[in-house]
């Protein structure tokens, strides 16, 4: 049972990455600076969309490859849970610079 659960947990994960990843490159929705202050994802600049996004996708796929081998070994299994981890390193990192346009962008607006 637990297995299940587990490979249902990273099917999930992998499929939420990639649909935030689509609406991040395509414009939906908006970013949350802080609770106050919201940017639109067409206002923030493509090149840091296209980074977050594509962060997101090989993220979104790397959990994917996590829930189909969740039934083959544990060293196996762990490889690629690592994979994911060094991933969202790398998606925190574009988060970061994704954050900061969009600072400009706030910033642009009030003044």
């Amino acid at each position: 049972m637990g297995v299940v659960v587990g490979t249902v947990g990273y099917v999930w994960l992998g499929l939420v990455c990639i649909v935030v990843g689509v609406r991040t490159r395509r414009g939906i929705g908006r970013y949350m600076i802080s609770r106050r202050v919201k940017v639109s994802y067409e206002e923030l600049p493509l090149r840091e969309r296209v980074r977050a996004s594509n962060s997101l996708f090989a993220m979104g796929a790397a959990f994917l490859l996590c829930a189909t081998f969740s039934l083959v070994p544990e060293p196996v299994m762990m490889l690629f849970f690592l994979i994911a981890l060094l991933l969202f390193v790398f998606y925190v990192v574009t988060q970061r610079w994704l954050r900061r346009a969009a600072q400009e962008v706030a910033r642009s607006k009030t003044g």
